[in-house]
């Protein structure tokens, strides 16, 4: 007799799709797999609410965190409703939020619940999902061991990278410190220009000696945006007052102002085109020695 394995993705946007087309690949090999996916958007959805058992044996979260409690009512919501026996949360969210949603989900059902943040780039998420490591942070030990094995089974390369506290501010930084790049590229751009200096000059030598240590890497002075850097930021900073990344945050909107000046915007392309030169030599030498 085959068990059947129901497995729902909750979200079907820029994260949620690729997911579920690797499950659904994976699926291919599994007859005893069910996959389904939901979007409250009826554009999106591939299966209607009615559609899905209310038995769920895994339950991936793939929905945006614009504020906590919002977010942990609404996945509380799905919970109740599908009852799985395993909570994947792909989403990035504030710190210990996965631990206070398991906490909300004990009077519902029993769970096991476990972080696993995504990266990679929008334009080519379903390459650099593949690609990438997929780290996992479960609420404790069980609930790792039991998301890494969903995982690898479903194709995914996986390595437990310890609670999901540790997984959520991972990703968090990964992100804001990439910002803060951005950010201090802004400030060392407006020191030139109060020196009357150009700063796509002053790049050369910072870059010349990045190639040398590949230690500190300079980005060029634009706006940051996208659909993460600084709203990430946004999410670490509605539970830990750091000055830091309130600096960025600062700096950002500060930038928008100035990047209305066109002497700043084609400055800001002399720079970019530094940047990117650099980003091309430095996939060029990890390219050589991947093959040595």
């Amino acid at each position: 007799m085959i068990v059947l394995y129901n497995v729902l993705v909750i979200g079907l946007g820029e994260i949620g799709l690729p997911i579920f087309q690797m499950l659904k690949q994976s699926w291919k090999t599994k007859e005893s797999w069910n996959i389904y996916g939901y979007d409250k958007d009826p554009t999106k959805t591939i299966n209607k609410i009615d559609e899905i058992p209310k038995l769920i044996t895994v339950m991936h979260i793939c929905i945006p965190c614009a504020k906590e409690e919002i977010f942990r009512k609404i996945i509380l919501g799905f919970v109740e409703q599908f009852k799985p026996r395993l909570l994947i949360i792909h989403s990035t969210v504030p710190p210990q939020t996965c631990i206070r949603l398991y906490n909300d989900t004990k009077p519902v059902t029993s769970l096991y619940l476990a972080h696993s943040p995504v990266r990679g780039t929008h334009t080519q998420m379903f390459d650099d999902i593949e690609s990438y490591v997929k780290f996992v942070g479960g609420v404790d030990e069980k609930s790792s061991i039991m998301a890494v094995t969903h995982l690898s089974l479903a194709g995914f390369n996986c390595k437990i990278i310890g609670s999901s506290v540790e997984s959520e501010l991972a990703k968090l930084f990964e992100t804001s410190y990439v910002a803060t790049m951005i950010a201090t590229s802004q400030e060392m751009h407006r020191i030139s220009r109060h020196f009357g200096a150009d700063f796509s000059k002053i790049m050369d030598i910072i870059i010349d000696t990045h190639k040398r240590r590949l230690d500190r890497p300079v980005f060029y002075p634009s706006v940051i945006g996208g659909h993460c850097l600084i709203p990430n930021i946004d999410l670490l900073n509605s539970v830990y007052d750091s000055s830091l990344f309130k600096w960025v945050q600062l700096s950002n909107e500060v930038r928008k102002i100035e990047i209305t000046n066109q002497e700043i915007i084609d400055e800001t392309s002399k720079c970019s085109e530094k940047f990117f030169e650099m980003r091309k030599w430095l996939k060029e030498k990890l390219g050589e020695e991947g093959k040595e």
